[in-house]
């Protein structure tokens, strides 16, 4: 490492990668009295997919009543893709809502267990139908909100039959 004193303070040349440590936290704590949007806001980790719910609308209405159930994906779940399928999925406004909507539940989510490391997620659409969304690896789960629970995961859940991990 090279110091340089300048006049508004020092100058660090660093000849390397300076890596975060891997305890550092992806969210600040969370409070039961915090709303989904807020709690999805102060997390820096989560901004890509916070980023994408605002440009469809749908950030706002996990601020209101309800009991949402959010599968929110990490940064890296957009970063991981393909370049080809990241510069698709962000050109295609259908493909990015069907997949938001698979992140977002208006039913109370079932506590997940320590032990579950993978998910397979499902709903039950308008006519009592079960239909699974996608699979999914964990990262933290129940963060209990006012308004709902927040699962952070690692994948984006996509329509059936697409996995666009590298």
């Amino acid at each position: 490492m090279l110091i340089i004193k300048a006049s508004l303070g020092l100058l660090m040349l660093i000849a390397g990668l300076i890596i975060p440590d891997e305890n550092i936290e992806i969210c600040p704590e969370a409070y039961e009295t915090q709303s989904v949007k807020d709690y999805l806001e102060s997390c820096d980790n989560l901004k890509m997919f916070t980023v994408l719910l605002n440009s469809h609308d749908m950030l706002e209405n996990l601020d209101g009543e309800g009991d949402w159930t959010v599968m929110a994906p990490v940064n890296e779940a957009f970063t991981d893709l393909k370049t080809d399928r990241l510069e698709e999925f962000m050109g295609d406004e259908r493909l990015q809502h069907s997949v938001l909507i698979r992140h977002i539940n208006r039913l109370a989510s079932p506590h997940i267990g320590d032990e579950v490391r993978v998910s397979q997620m499902r709903v039950i659409d308008e006519e009592g139908q079960t239909v699974v969304l996608g699979m999914t690896e964990f990262e933290v789960r129940n963060i209990s909100l006012a308004n709902g629970t927040v699962h952070i995961v690692r994948d984006l859940i996509w329509p059936e039959g697409r996995r666009e991990r590298n």
